[in-house]
């Protein structure tokens, strides 16, 4: 399908990247609270599965939470403004991050990444 609009990759991918950033930050910063949680709920009972459990759960948690209902909304396209989250890598850590190479285009309205 041929179309006129086109998104240029480094802006898209400099989206990616901030997004990425802020999920990284706000799932490190869930390590404290998730400590002190488990520390509480643990407490003495020496129950140390469930304390890994929580400290590293809540963290993921936010980070799915974030990937969810942040970075798939800011990452979209200037056109449709469907998400475009999936056009990256997903990669953690926000330098990683890159454009996946079988993506070539908005996955919503079709206009072309170059």
């Amino acid at each position: 399908m041929a179309h006129d609009n086109v998104i240029s990759d480094q802006q898209l991918l400099r989206k990616l990247q901030r997004a990425a950033q802020v999920r990284s930050i706000f799932s490190m910063l869930a390590i404290l609270p998730s400590l002190v949680i488990g520390g509480l709920i643990v407490g003495d009972s020496g129950n140390e599965g469930l304390l890994i459990l929580i400290v590293f759960g809540i963290p993921m948690l936010v980070s799915v939470g974030i990937t969810e209902l942040y970075c798939k909304r800011i990452v979209s396209c200037p056109y449709c403004g469907g998400t475009m989250w999936n056009c990256g890598t997903g990669n953690f850590k926000p330098r990683r991050m890159k454009l996946r190479k079988d993506r070539d285009e908005c996955p919503k309205c079709h206009a072309a990444i170059q």
